[in-house]
């Protein structure tokens, strides 16, 4: 068996998706994408899943899927090339028998950190998860990491890796239509975006603030679990009138957005190389970031974009 697989690839929302798709896509080589079947119960109903995982959590059992357990132990040692990114979600399939023929890859793409979780509950699962993912590293035969300060904190924990940074598809870029988005959404102001999710780490009570100061400016965000009533059941924060939440739309359309957009503000404390960032400047957007990690690496203040401040709001309204 010569075979080359990557993944997991499970969604299509987000970083780490559009990542491997790019690799697939832009290689000279053929590749397998990993994606969960029928048989993988963490990606079936969420009734099923957390009864599943209920039970999982009852009798303390972690591995349990039966399906990622037998590519992982049967197919992936006897094939070419197992490319596997970032946190092991669905842990499984990052299993690596001790007698094998493949070479292992790991991209790592994010480390967790306890300031960006909610609770020590929260906080507890991310550590369990970056704790999996460096056995993960250890274990490979290469590691790869998409930013330089994140290969300089993998040393810090023992990982060698060396640094290739994200990519995007140019020929996306020149197919982004503003009017495609104005027309669908009828929202013809200018606006300034947030791209991201619900989670702390990306920051989105941040961006709610930044609206408030600027009740004349209108205020667009996009990505998992970025919904209004969501927003304020979750964050608990009321949310403005001039800001319009978009939910997870497909790339096509967020690419749409960016190029609409005035602005593309980056809440996010520690991002670790983010292609949405390069992908609003390929759409030769303004753009606002935090100063720190990825972004920092990617932007010359005052010359490809600004930098503001981590976490305080009077550096990014300024």
């Amino acid at each position: 068996m010569n075979k080359i697989f990557i993944g997991p690839l499970i969604g299509e929302y987000g970083g780490v998706p559009q990542h491997i798709n790019n690799i697939i896509n832009f290689s000279k080589y053929h590749f397998n994408p990993i994606i969960p079947n029928k048989l993988c119960v963490r990606y079936s109903s969420n009734r099923i899943k957390n009864l599943y995982v209920s039970l999982l959590k009852k009798f303390n059992i972690f591995y349990s899927d039966i399906y990622g357990i037998a590519i992982s132990r049967v197919v992936f040692p006897n094939s070419k090339i197992v490319h596997l990114h970032g946190h092991p979600y669905w842990p499984e399939v990052f299993l690596k028998p001790a007698k094998r023929k493949a070479k292992y890859i790991h991209t790592v793409h994010q480390i967790y950190f306890k300031e960006d979780c909610y609770t020590s509950r929260e906080w507890d699962m991310k550590k369990r998860l970056n704790e999996l993912m460096y056995n993960s590293c250890k274990k490979s035969d290469v590691v790869i990491s998409v930013a330089k300060w994140q290969q300089s904190f993998l040393k810090k924990v023992g990982i060698e890796s060396v640094y290739i940074p994200n990519s995007i598809d140019i020929k996306k870029i020149e197919c982004a239509n503003p009017n495609n988005f104005r027309e669908k959404y009828i929202f013809y102001d200018d606006f300034i975006v947030f791209p991201g999710d619900i989670r702390r780490n990306k920051r989105p009570d941040l961006f709610i603030e930044l609206a408030k100061k600027m009740p004349d400016k209108k205020f667009i965000m996009i990505g998992n679990g970025i919904f209004r009533e969501n927003i304020i059941n979750f964050l608990k924060i009321e949310i403005p009138k001039n800001v319009l939440c978009l939910g997870p739309l497909p790339n096509k359309l967020v690419l749409d957005i960016f190029s609409a957009a005035r602005v593309f503000v980056l809440t996010s404390k520690n991002e670790t190389f983010s292609i949405a960032l390069i992908e609003a400047m390929s759409c030769k957007k303004a753009i606002v970031a935090a100063n720190n990690a990825g972004p920092k690496e990617i932007i010359d203040d005052g010359i490809d974009g600004f930098l503001f401040e981590p976490d305080n709001i009077d550096s990014l309204y300024e």
